[in-house]
């Protein structure tokens, strides 16, 4: 919900994913593993992986469908960067001043430097979906991602994502 020094004020929920008391690890404790929850025609289990030293989560949306027919899913993710509107957008992957489907990353510092410069990995070369929208509003402190899945009788389809927080904008961006 909130990361170090207000990072985030909610970071990285999935849409219509029910809240859970409890969740499984695996990884020696270092990934929580919650769900599975149907949400419409699919069950999804989410994976969050944190390294001990590393500075970022990796998330896994797993969706599978056990129903007879093909289904349709998004994926969307929505994070409030914790910075109440002070976000400033630094860097996308392709260098230019728009996040767009077409990059991989984004990285977003609240330029007063009291909270952590974030970066949310969202695709990558070799992945097999790019995401099929994506958000980051010129007010800033908020970013959205989605991936719209079909899913076949009885497939599971994954949708890995990373989030880092970082000291600055010089560490975010090596």
């Amino acid at each position: 919900n909130d990361g170090s020094n207000d990072a985030y004020d909610g970071g990285l929920d999935l849409s219509g994913f029910p809240n859970f008391s409890s969740a499984t690890t695996e990884e020696g404790g270092r990934e929580i593993v919650i769900g599975p929850a149907t949400i419409g025609a699919v069950q999804v289990t989410r994976k969050i992986f944190v390294p001990a030293d590393e500075s970022f989560a990796r998330f896994l949306e797993i969706v599978h469908n056990p129903g007879a027919s093909a289904a349709a899913f998004s994926v969307d993710v929505y994070t409030n960067l914790g910075s109440d509107g002070d976000e400033e957008f630094v860097r996308t992957s392709s260098g230019d001043a728009a996040f767009t489907t077409a990059d991989d990353w984004i990285i977003t510092d609240d330029g007063s430097g009291g909270d952590p410069t974030l970066i949310h990995v969202v695709g990558g070369p070799g992945g097999a979906q790019r995401p099929s929208s994506v958000s980051f509003p010129s007010w800033g402190d908020e970013i959205r991602y989605a991936w719209a899945l079909t899913i076949g009788p009885g497939e599971t389809q994954i949708v890995m994502h990373f989030a880092s927080q970082n000291p600055n904008t010089a560490t975010a961006l090596a």
